[in-house]
């Protein structure tokens, strides 16, 4: 049990364990007794164990005997981690571990995170508890009966127990008493050569990694404290294969930092000053449903090299917000066209010869490499541009947007077709409005959602509010144009995603290490900040991620039972729809609720830096807080209601009829995990008809 005593002072949280079965710990691998460190951290009144959660300020106290002597679960019932009610509890609170000497061990030991001023060491290895695959794959000899959505389930519930432990610290992050200071990955004193990573790892710890343009909140820090020792304690107990290339890791949505298991030696900012983990396939995937996007750009008022070089990393960021099941289509347009559609690339064309080379196809798959190549030829184009005089055409750009979505979508339609324009001055003529008008209605009546960027002074400030209020997207003011604000707001387009959409259970995915070109399998979520209330719209606070391969090697798992199943049901995950913009009864909301949690959005975002503004005409007669606190997820919902299950989990919410009783859920069964995770229905008519190539080759990369 434990208690918390006193307001005005520190917070004294006492703990005792659970009582469990005890064995001896390896003969190679002997437990030690209380180790002499810890005695200038005992309590003075109780003689227990005093320890300081730095991301809280919390003063919990543990038992003298922790860790101490012999085997057991230690953390078992224990603050922070361990205790936590209707929470998915890490698996190490219930694994048998004791505190070890590192000069008699060998077996795999661990520093504690917990101590930092003592060397401390830790070892669950010597008291027999294996990782989750080893012990089912192989107990007392004989071949249990595990299987690939096993395997994936562990996976997938460690990154449920990580986004519940940010729930939790983050309410009292800023606490007077939080003193968060994870160590850098830039500068890592004490990681030393690994040839899986291709570099200086440290093992025993997790890092942070902050772009040199960014500012990392206080409370930002200590979220990244937190996971940092929840992700050390699941290396500890699940990756005791070296030489196995694996991570753990957590973007932050407001700046992009990085907290990684293991510590790497790693600056990526020297290699590529736009580096930004929020702009890494694993985190768009996490967030955004398969998307049909068109990046616009004005390039007639590109007059100087720095307005060139600001086109280049608008369209790069934009670029790098897209993942394998995305398909895109770059457009630089003034009185011509210049498209990612002609071959080669880029082209000067007329409006009409582009119109023919759209039918043909213009759209493209958003893989790895297709997008690396892109964003160099993009570039290159951007750089050797010479403005013709004569203005642009936007109008006609927009309309040719419209003709590559109905050409994409009459072949293989996508979940959303976004629009991505920015400005970055005024051309000379002006665009006429109404024509511009005109062209935007026709992509609102077509469902496109926009985001719309006017950067710097002289950007086009009417045709980026216009196009963006009347597609129901998010338009951004750059007025000042440094990387990290740009950065800051092409991300504001995870927030709308995330808002819009409420995707509670893990989501995988396949990418290209950055640091060592290996494909990696991981099971992402999207992490909320809860403690905005109902008040506003939910905030996304980051993604974070586990690596299959910290548990078993993937090609061990293509060869379990059910694993044809398995790769059937990533694919489902990986190319469904949710339908946006529904009530917690899943129904969809009215257009005046809609449009007011659209502005509230906006606002939020812009208090967040992204530079977001309003749109014109406030609506009138909508709540404060609209009625739409979109959170159906389970775990610390602060408007957690009735479940109601439905008819047939299998359908996973399928032509769903509505929930007739106020204030009650329904919910399906997760086709990955099996775990329970409430409604959200999917739209028949959105759906993606087939797999695509992207897919295919992720699917056969696991076979």
């Amino acid at each position: 049990f434990f208690a918390a005593m006193g307001h005005g002072g520190p917070r004294w949280i006492w703990v005792l364990p659970w009582i469990t079965d005890v064995s001896g710990s390896s003969s190679g691998c002997p437990c030690i007794t209380f180790p002499q460190g810890l005695s200038e951290h005992l309590d003075k009144e109780t003689g227990m164990i005093a320890y300081v959660d730095p991301a809280t300020g919390d003063h919990v106290l543990y038992p003298r005997q922790y860790g101490s002597s012999q085997c057991d679960a230690h953390d078992a019932g224990l603050a922070p981690w361990c205790n936590v009610p209707d929470a998915d509890t890490p698996s190490w609170c219930a694994k048998r571990w004791c505190w070890v000497s590192p000069r008699d061990c060998n077996v795999t030991f661990e520093r504690s995170a917990y101590w930092q001023d003592v060397e401390l060491y830790y070892s669950y290895q010597t008291c027999g508890d294996q990782n989750s695959f080893a012990m089912w794959y192989c107990e007392s000899g004989n071949v249990t009966q595990l299987t690939a959505i096993g395997v994936a389930d562990v996976v997938a519930n460690y990154v449920y127990a990580a986004r519940d432990s940010v729930l939790i610290s983050e309410v009292t992050a800023e606490s007077a008493n939080a003193t968060c200071d994870p160590p850098p990955v830039c500068g890592c004193s004490t990681c030393e050569c690994h040839p899986a990573y291709k570099g200086r790892v440290d093992f025993t710890k997790a890092g942070i990694w902050v772009n040199p343009v960014q500012n990392l909140t206080k409370s930002g820090r200590c979220v990244s404290a937190t996971l940092a020792r929840s992700f050390v304690r699941t290396s500890a107990v699940e990756q005791h294969d070296r030489n196995r290339l694996a991570y753990q890791y957590f973007a932050e949505q407001q700046t992009g930092a990085l907290t990684v298991w293991p510590q790497i030696e790693w600056c990526p900012a020297q290699e590529d000053p736009q580096f930004d983990f929020r702009f890494r396939p694993w985190y768009s995937a996490a967030v955004t449903d398969p998307r049909d996007v068109v990046v616009m750009v004005d390039v007639s008022v590109l007059s100087s090299p720095e307005l060139k070089t600001l086109a280049q990393q608008a369209v790069v960021a934009a670029l790098r917000t897209l993942h394998s099941m995305d398909r895109v289509l770059v457009l630089l347009y003034d009185t011509e066209l210049y498209s990612s559609a002609t071959s080669p690339r880029f082209q000067r064309q007329s409006f009409a010869a582009a119109a023919e080379t759209l039918v043909a196809g213009g759209l493209q798959a958003g893989d790895d490499a297709a997008l690396a190549l892109l964003e160099e030829e993009s570039r290159a184009a951007l750089a050797s541009y010479t403005p013709s005089g004569g203005g642009s055409r936007p109008k006609d750009a927009l309309r040719l947007a419209e003709l590559s979505w109905k050409q994409a979508a009459a072949q293989d339609p996508r979940c959303a077709n976004v629009l991505i324009l920015f400005s970055l001055g005024t051309p000379n003529p002006a665009a006429n409005a109404s024509e511009v008008d005109s062209a935007t209605r026709r992509l609102a009546a077509n469902g496109v959602i926009s985001f719309t960027y006017a950067v710097g002074e002289a950007a086009d400030y009417s045709l980026v509010r216009d196009v963006a209020c009347a597609t129901n997207g998010m338009w951004f003011d750059v007025h000042y144009p440094g990387l990290g604000q740009l950065l800051n707001a092409v991300a504001g387009i995870y927030a709308y995603f995330s808002v819009a959409v409420n995707r509670c259970s893990a989501y995988w995915v396949n990418y290209t290490d950055a640091t060592t070109g290996v494909r990696v399998i991981s099971a992402c979520a999207a992490l909320y900040d809860h403690t905005v209330g109902v008040s506003a719209v939910k905030q996304l606070f980051g993604v974070s991620c586990m690596d299959m391969n910290v548990i078993a090697d993937p090609g061990v798992v293509a060869g379990l039972p059910g694993y044809d199943g398995l790769r059937e049901r990533l694919q489902h995950v990986a190319t469904r729809c949710s339908r946006m913009w529904l009530a917690l009864d899943g129904s969809q909301v009215d257009e005046d609720t809609k449009q007011c949690a659209l502005q509230q959005l906006r606002r939020q975002s812009y208090s967040l830096g992204s530079g977001a503004q309003q749109c014109p005409e406030p609506l009138v007669g909508v709540g404060p807080h609209c009625g739409y606190y979109l959170d159906r997820c389970e775990v610390a919902s602060p408007r957690r209601t009735t479940d109601s299950v439905s008819a047939n989990t299998s359908s996973v919410c399928e032509h769903q009829a509505p929930v007739e009783q106020e204030e009650v859920n329904s919910y399906w069964i997760d086709p990955v995990t099996g775990r329970r995770v409430t409604c959200v229905s999917i739209d028949p008519s959105a759906a993606i008809r087939s797999a695509v190539a992207a897919v295919v080759v992720w699917l056969g990369l696991l076979s």
